[in-house]
């Protein structure tokens, strides 16, 4: 007996558009994925995912190519799919089961784990056409893993559905893999796919580009995705750095501890951050706030060189115009976690004690990467970090005396 799940031997899919151009969807895409694997497939919009799974769950068949699969399919690759509006949730529990072989009598043993699983309450009683999105994702789910099959395939739907159903879903599906079922499951959320799946495949224009271990696929994922956006925003920076009457910002770069930035930053080395400016009219103080960004965009630190300062203080961080001032950031080894992250950097101008306005940004932050070269027992690392923030704080253990 096989102990491979799915294997895709060239497969391309071409579409014909109404002024009879041929569009491409998929070329030449090959790959084994064995039984009880949980994978991943990842990729920008447009790049083939969800014409991929259509192939594999078989409801659109390859231009050339082949696909074998070993086992029972099943697939959601839209919330609600295959439920009819005007039924409750009861009868579309009754109506989907029957679709794929079960008698009345099995579905009513299986009726309570369904429910209890989806935890929709007494709106199973309800026609579904009443259902919010996910109240359609939970019922639809919960059939989904109560039908005996050896493959499910899922299209981003796992993903709508709020964070305590998600993670019971994944706990289940983690159940299940180890009864060697296997899970298809194209997402966006990378870190998602990263933390719970056991092989990743990234298409790009229709391409397998990597197909492995989800740490290093995503790795390269993002390193493509920063660099494109990297080159956006440099394609689209201001030459100059923006400046009004109060300041002007010459420059704003950082360095790694071994004082070169022309390779990949490791967690151990510290990072600085140098900003150059001219002071061009008296002013009652400068602050400089820097914000740092996750891959997603998301702000997750903001820190200024006036945070507790007084206005004594304030004042004086005055200067002559003609006066060259650099002011720096250290950022110490082992604070931030391993991936891409966006620096931006803000000028603010005090015109008094309590006014002020922003007077100047930087047109290009800086983007870069840091990386974990290894999980790090000398340095006190055993395990890898979630969050982008891996800081090294002061804890202590006393024992009390008897």
């Amino acid at each position: 007996m096989s102990e491979d799940a799915i294997v895709c031997e060239s497969i391309s899919k071409n579409f014909i558009l109404k002024d009879g151009a041929v569009y491409q969807a998929l070329t030449g895409i090959s790959f084994t994925i064995p039984k009880g694997s949980f994978v991943g497939v990842i990729g920008k919009n447009g790049c083939g995912k969800t014409t991929l799974l259509k192939i594999l769950s078989g409801i659109t068949k390859p231009s050339s190519g082949q696909v074998k699969i070993f086992g029972k399919a099943l697939s959601i690759l839209e919330v609600g799919t295959g439920f009819y509006p005007d039924m409750t949730g009861i009868e579309n529990v009754y109506m989907v089961s029957k679709q794929f072989g079960l008698r009345n009598s099995e579905i009513d043993s299986l009726l309570p784990s369904i429910l209890s699983f989806s935890e929709i309450g007494n709106y199973v009683y309800q026609p579904v056409k009443h259902y919010s999105q996910g109240m359609y994702l939970r019922l639809a789910i919960s059939i989904l893993f109560h039908l005996d099959a050896d493959l499910y395939f899922f299209d981003e739907v796992i993903t709508v559905g709020d964070e305590a159903f998600q993670k019971k879903c994944f706990d289940k599906i983690k159940q299940l893999t180890l009864q060697k079922k296997t899970f298809i499951l194209v997402s966006h959320n990378i870190q998602q796919i990263e933390q719970l799946c056991d092989q990743c495949i990234e298409l790009r224009d229709g391409k397998i580009i990597n197909n492995g271990l989800p740490t290093d696929v995503c790795f390269a994922y993002r390193e493509f995705v920063n660099s494109k956006r990297n080159q956006q925003i440099r394609k689209s920076a201001v030459i100059n750095y923006i400046h009004d009457n109060c300041v002007a910002i010459e420059d704003f770069s950082m360095t790694s501890s071994p004082n070169n930035f022309e390779k990949t930053i490791l967690t151990h080395e510290e990072l600085n951050f140098n900003i150059r400016w001219r002071l061009l009219n008296p002013t009652f103080g400068i602050a400089f706030h820097i914000n740092f960004y996750d891959s997603n965009g998301l702000l997750f630190l903001s820190t200024s060189n006036v945070f507790g300062k007084s206005e004594i203080e304030l004042q004086e961080i005055k200067n002559s115009a003609k006066q060259v001032n650099n002011t720096s950031l250290s950022i110490p080894p082992f604070f931030l976690n391993e991936g891409f992250f966006l620096v931006e950097l803000n000028t603010i101008a005090f015109m008094s004690s309590n006014d002020n306005i922003l007077v100047a940004k930087t047109g290009q932050p800086i983007v870069f990467n840091i990386i974990d070269e290894n999980i790090d027992f000398v340095h006190g690392y055993y395990s890898k970090v979630v969050s982008s923030i891996r800081s090294k704080l002061n804890w202590s253990s006393v024992a009390e005396l008897s």
